[in-house]
C-alpha cells in the first residue's frame, strides 16, 4: 500500500468495504432483535490490548520475514 499500486489499493479497499458493510448489517440485526450487550470491562480491555501487542510482535519479528519475503525492520 506504501507504493500505491492500483492492485493492492483494490484488494485492501475491498476489504474496508467489506468490514463496514458488515458491521453495519450486524448493528442492524442486533437492533431488530433487541440485542443488548453489556459494557466491556478494563481487565477484558487490557488482555485485548497485550494479546494484539503481542500478535504484532510474533509477526513482525519472526513470521513477517518467513511468510512475505520482505524483513520490515530494514
Amino acid at each position: 500500500l506504501a507504493i500505491g499500486y492500483v492492485h493492492d489499493v483494490v484488494l485492501f479497499g475491498a476489504f474496508l468495504v467489506w468490514a463496514v458493510a458488515d458491521f453495519g448489517v450486524s448493528r442492524r440485526r442486533d437492533r431488530r432483535t433487541g440485542t443488548v450487550y453489556p459494557a466491556g470491562t478494563w481487565a477484558g480491555d487490557a488482555v485485548t490490548v497485550i494479546a494484539g501487542i503481542a500478535a504484532w510482535a510474533i509477526f513482525a519479528f519472526l513470521l513477517h520475514q518467513r511468510l512475505i519475503g520482505v524483513n520490515p525492520f530494514a
